[in-house]
């Protein structure tokens, strides 16, 4: 319901599909990483229903039992989607009878090999690492094979069905957890397809994620937006996004200190901007280190000389400053 919601109050869903599916969702919640990124151009995700899944199948549990490239293959090629117990195709059948959400080992449980609800619901808790009681838990076994014999399942199929059940469901999610993390996930995207700019700026300024700053800025490249080098007369302390342009800010570089990014943003608020080395000196009264930072990284390009000239007059004026 919400992600419909979503979509009607912004036109232009395809386009966010489009990146989705072709995985550049590099700085995108929960979809970023190669894995992810790999299994969206996979599964070549066009909706969100299928987003909801991805979010799942990736799991550890899900890939480590093999389900997950067995969910891939049904998905490419429906000959693939042969159920194990004719019956799953009525529970299981959005997902190709694969369980992918710890709501298919309640529905398993129940409907194909017998327990009560109450029973399958404990049997996912026990599963999930809820249980501590071994007693307890060889109980739930014994009822599981017992049941499912007695629902007329051949040894076979019940091996396997545990099998799957006991890879997976300790790693699982819930379907609600996976469409909550898919909701964020599309909501993000839609910001990367619409606002490249000011997203690509807000993941640099968050500092966290997969990858590094670096690959984000190289990524901003592939977007197709221009980067333009911290500026003491245009860059805040953060990236700042717009347009097609991502400015750097001040706090990206290296060493230099809060305190001097402070120093040269109110100075510049209260008497404009910088207009030669001589005066960013008088004004800031920031040392030679942090002065000499910011001409080699570029930030004083705005003076209109190449940076030797600047670092030559620096080494001038920092010497008849102690004289004076």
């Amino acid at each position: 319901y919400q992600i419909l919601l979503f979509k009607r109050s912004h036109k232009g869903g395809s386009s966010i599909f489009v990146l989705i599916r072709t995985g550049k969702t590099i700085g995108c919640f929960y979809i970023e990483s190669p894995g992810m990124r790999s299994l969206l151009r996979r599964l070549d995700v066009e909706t969100f229903e299928m987003l909801t899944a991805a979010s799942s199948v990736i799991r550890p549990g899900v890939a480590e039992s093999g389900m997950m490239q067995e969910f891939i293959a049904r998905h490419k090629d429906p000959s693939r989607r042969k159920y194990l117990v004719p019956e799953m195709e009525i529970y299981l059948g959005e997902t190709y009878g694969v369980m992918i959400y710890q709501e298919d080992v309640i529905k398993v449980a129940h409907h194909i090999a017998g327990l009560s609800l109450e029973e399958a619901d404990l049997l996912r808790r026990a599963m999930s690492g809820k249980m501590r009681s071994h007693h307890a838990m060889q109980r739930i076994v014994d009822n599981f094979f017992s049941s499912a014999k007695a629902k007329g399942l051949t040894g076979y199929q019940t091996k396997e069905l545990w099998r799957q059940i006991e890879s997976f469901a300790g790693y699982s999610f819930c379907k609600a957890h996976s469409a909550s993390f898919a909701l964020l996930s599309y909501q993000v995207a839609f910001l990367k397809a619409h606002y490249p700019a000011e997203f690509m700026a807000s993941v640099l300024n968050n500092g966290g994620g997969f990858y590094s700053a670096a690959f984000y800025i190289q990524e901003s490249k592939r977007f197709g937006l221009k980067i333009e080098l911290p500026s003491i007369n245009e860059s805040k302390k953060e990236y700042v996004g717009k347009g097609t342009t991502i400015r750097i800010g001040l706090k990206a570089i290296k060493n230099l200190s809060y305190s001097a990014i402070e120093k040269i943003i109110e100075e510049r608020k209260r008497n404009g901007a910088y207009v030669s080395l001589a005066d960013f000196l008088v004004r800031t009264k920031l040392g030679y280190e942090e002065t000499a930072m910011l001409i080699r990284c570029g930030a004083m390009g705005c003076f209109r000389k190449t940076r030797p000239t600047l670092l030559r007059l620096l080494d001038i004026y920092i010497h008849r400053r102690k004289l004076i």
